[in-house]
């Protein structure tokens, strides 16, 4: 639904069990989504796995302007992968 969203400017999926798999979803949606501007992941169990999707999403998005995946299971690698997008 992401990728052909023409109206939904802000997701908050906060607290939602997204995982690798969700957040690897979310990312692929979102490289093409050119109308979100405010989407919330925190505290959605995404590990390591996940943020190498999130970092890779973020390279090609241009679009969000507020972006919260906080208190994730990034560890410090996977942070600072996400950070440097």
């Amino acid at each position: 639904m992401l990728k052909i969203n023409t109206t939904l400017t802000t997701l908050c999926l906060e607290l939602n069990s997204l995982g690798n798999e969700g957040a690897t979803i979310i990312s692929e949606s979102m490289k093409i989504n050119t109308v979100l501007t405010t989407l919330n992941i925190k505290l959605c169990d995404i590990q390591i796995e996940g943020a190498k999707a999130i970092a890779e999403m973020l390279k090609n998005n241009s679009t969000l302007t507020e972006f919260d995946c906080s208190s994730n299971e990034f560890e410090i690698e996977g942070a600072k992968m996400v950070i440097s997008h």
